[in-house]
């Protein structure tokens, strides 16, 4: 039997069920995470100090999705950090199910300490946790407010159908030349992102630039994402004599992670460019070139 949120259960006791809750809020926020507060920040032991808030969290797709506050306080204390290589923490929150804990319904912080390596890895988490926050704990350290440094900020919630606006923005301030040598390329303006489920992402690329002489230049400039072409992405910038700043922007879906966008450039016609960055005159400057990534909502 279906019910509606907000209706109480009739005298027989037929209504929503727990579960039937959990899914309503599923179909709200798709994604783990924070809605407010919830700051990580690293004492001077070897905890972690989690800020009150609220968060979503999830024990799997067919669970739905829960809504927890939590009131502020510290994690369990972690291990010292190794005499030799970094590690890398994570601190989680963790909504407890009388049907699963032993009748608990706390909200529970934690830890999960990585193995130390010169090139440490992200540990696995465990099972319906939410994570808060990462951090890189230097060797030797017994110290977190000093030893450990912070990876990434809060991971946030998102309600279905919002946007989260600007997702990263990496800004080439070189003013000068650029190559000469026609159908040479290189892969510039790596740009890191996360993106909290599938998403409909808008790639930005700018540049402001010229030719060397009253010979129009053609300049490449494709996206990448994760090493990879992206099909039909690419697109020439026709620059001429006079300075002037041009877009080239494409539309692309990314699945839910961390993803490296970047750009696929080169001369491929003319004398070359030359790009443009700084100050003209007291109240205008140049912007050399800029790759943005924005996200357009929910992918469907």
């Amino acid at each position: 039997m279906s019910s509606s949120l907000g209706t109480q259960q009739n005298s027989n006791g037929d209504g929503l069920t727990p579960l039937d809750h959990r899914m309503i809020l599923q179909a709200l926020y798709p994604n783990n995470g924070v809605l407010s507060g919830l700051e990580v920040r690293a004492n001077s032991d070897l905890t972690y100090q989690v800020a009150k808030g609220v968060g979503v969290t999830s024990r799997g797709v067919s669970d739905g999705s829960r809504l927890f506050y939590w009131s502020g306080g510290k994690t369990p204390a972690v291990s010292a950090g190794d005499p030799s290589n970094p590690r890398i923490d994570i601190v989680w929150a963790k909504a407890d199910d009388p049907t699963i804990e032993t009748e608990s319904v706390a909200v529970r912080v934690g830890v999960t300490s990585g193995t130390p390596s010169a090139s440490p890895a992200r540990p696995q988490l465990p099972s319906g946790v939410t994570e808060l926050m990462s951090f890189t704990v230097q060797p030797g350290t017994s110290n977190l407010s000093t030893g450990a440094v912070a990876q990434s900020s809060v991971q946030y919630a998102i309600p279905y159908g919002s946007s989260l606006g600007l997702l990263g923005e990496t800004h080439d301030s070189r003013n000068g030349n650029g190559n000469t040598t026609v159908n040479q390329f290189f892969v510039e303006h790596a740009t890191k992102i996360y993106v909290p489920t599938d998403r409909l992402v808008e790639l930005e690329y700018n540049i402001c630039g010229s030719s060397r002489s009253s010979v129009e230049t053609s300049w490449y400039a494709g996206f990448m994402v994760d090493g990879a072409h992206l099909p039909n992405a690419g697109g020439e910038f026709a620059l001429v004599r006079t300075i002037a700043s041009q877009t080239h922007t494409f539309l692309t879906t990314l699945t839910r992670g961390y993803h490296t966008v970047a750009m696929y450039t080169g001369l491929t016609n003319g004398p070359g460019p030359i790009f443009h960055h700084g100050a003209r005159d007291a109240t205008t400057a140049f912007n050399g070139r800029t790759l943005r990534v924005w996200d357009r909502g929910v992918a469907r």
